[in-house]
């Protein structure tokens, strides 16, 4: 849907080819030419669709190189020769492929630095200067390195103020000064930081309005007025916040037409493709009311956003509840979690040696309860959780407290069945967002834990380590 500066025209088809990466879909002008194009980062190539300003042309192999950053996969102009570059953020290093115009050079490492935020890590030009800079966000500071243009400089503090949107977190020139800023999308106001070139001002905000989209909520200049606008793709609209240069105007709709891709919705408005993010509408966050209830807490959450209301007694009491724990230790139980909660739900004795529930006796739950579950099992792939997040759709994980894996070991349920285990102990969590390098997590322990409470960013490396530690275990709700 292309903007005519107050509103979006009709969707067009600009290419019938089956496009999009395993690794990240990104959005910029590779060329030069002002039309952004698009690129599909692969684990060992990058394919390109370049546009013609009124459609897109056929796939072409831009590198065969393995490429792809454990933290952030990026795409900016870095060295300001008005191409976008591809970035690969990774824990101990940043690299980078410089657009020719024609494809991408060879991998070549700008930093050796460990860089990128505990929140999200985006590249914009926040200095200036015409080069695309990396910008880390914390939970208490904002860190910057600015491109020279052949090297990213060493990291910089720009703000040591907390600022993280509970929604997104997004970087765009939002007052038309040619520095990128940093926007904060809260469930009830935006907040903005705007940059001076060398840091971050205080926190600003710029709207009391709750706006956000139940499919995507971006940054990007769709007036052409080089001042970045705040758009919110929904299911079935997408309504625009449009930048004064200091506030953000009333919303107002820019088209009634359902526009939203399986694989992914990408805007461009001359900075860095925006920082894309997803977040599930409609979930009601509430913390375990019991040491072990973590798994029936995270279905009453997932059954709010189909509207369904129920209680963590009426999901145990769903599930039924096995008290058949010998309380010894992970490695034996007599009952089988997939059938019924398993233990004490308070934990007791038994605390930290009962599996709780698994996929099977909390699909049989919500069935019980008035849920859809569209999917469930082992071996749900973390690219496949985004994808149905990105779709609207609450996942129900199960994880490692503390999101770290110590002495991993493995249960014996019913005696039959053996599954993976690890410390400090079994948890499950709510997946209801997902931007390039994080994943948004509900989490019903409520205090005293990594990444507590409701609406918390997690790096994408950091959730795959201890999702991968119960098999890919999930359960989709509609």
């Amino acid at each position: 849907m292309t903007s005519n500066g107050s509103s979006f025209n009709a969707p067009a088809l600009w290419s019938n080819a089956p496009f999009y990466g395993s690794v990240a879909t990104l959005s910029g002008d590779l060329t030069g030419t002002g039309h952004p194009d698009l690129v599909a980062v692969n684990g060992n190539s990058v394919w390109v669709m370049l546009s013609s300003g009124s459609g897109y042309g056929s796939p072409t192999e831009w590198s065969n190189a393995n490429f792809s950053g454990a933290q952030a996969v990026l795409l900016a102009d870095i060295n300001g020769d008005g191409k976008a570059d591809l970035i690969a953020v990774n824990g101990d290093s940043v690299w980078v492929m410089l657009s020719t115009g024609t494809g991408f050079a060879a991998p070549v490492e700008w930093s050796s630095t460990a860089f990128y935020g505990s929140v999200v890590t985006v590249a914009g030009d926040v200095s200036g200067d015409g080069k695309a800079d990396l910008i880390a966000v914390n939970g208490n500071s904002v860190w910057v390195m600015t491109s020279t243009g052949s090297s990213f400089n060493y990291p910089a503090q720009w703000s040591n103020v907390p600022f993280s949107g509970s929604v997104a977190t997004l970087v765009g020139d939002v007052n038309g000064d040619g520095k990128a800023d940093l926007i904060a999308v809260n469930d009830n106001s935006t907040v903005v930081m705007t940059s001076n070139g060398t840091a971050f001002a205080a926190p600003s905000e710029w709207s009391s309005v709750p706006f956000y989209g139940s499919r995507i909520t971006v940054a990007a200049d769709v007036t052409g007025d080089n001042s970045a606008d705040l758009v919110a793709v929904n299911d079935g609209s997408t309504w625009v916040m449009t930048s004064t240069g200091t506030s953000f105007a009333a919303p107002a709709l820019w088209s009634s037409e359902p526009f939203y891709g399986s694989r992914g919705t990408l805007a461009d408005g001359g900075e860095q493709a925006f920082q894309e993010t997803a977040r599930v509408a409609g979930v009601t966050y509430s913390p375990q009311i019991y040491g072990m209830t973590c798994e029936e807490a995270v279905l009453e959450m997932a059954l709010s956003h189909e509207g369904i209301s129920v209680s963590q007694e009426q999901v145990l009491s769903a599930e039924g509840v096995n008290t058949s724990v010998p309380g010894v230790g992970p490695a034996y139980t007599k009952a089988d979690p997939m059938v019924n909660f398993v233990g004490p739900p308070n934990g007791g004795e038994a605390a930290g040696y009962e599996p709780g529930a698994f996929y099977g006796a909390i699909v049989d739950a919500a069935d019980r309860l008035g849920g859809d579950v569209i999917a469930a099992g082992n071996n749900i792939s973390p690219a496949q959780v985004y994808n149905y997040v990105d779709q609207n759709h609450p996942v129900e994980v199960w994880v490692t407290f503390d999101f770290h894996v110590d002495y991993p070991t493995t249960w014996l349920t019913n005696g039959i069945d053996t599954w993976p285990w690890a410390g400090p102990d079994e948890h499950a969590v709510l997946i209801v967002g997902v931007d390039s390098n994080s994943v948004l997590i509900d989490n019903p322990w409520p205090a005293h834990s990594a990444y507590y409470g409701p609406d918390q960013w997690v790096p994408k490396s950091t959730f795959e380590t201890v999702y991968g530690v119960y098999g890919d275990m999930a359960v989709v709700l509609r």
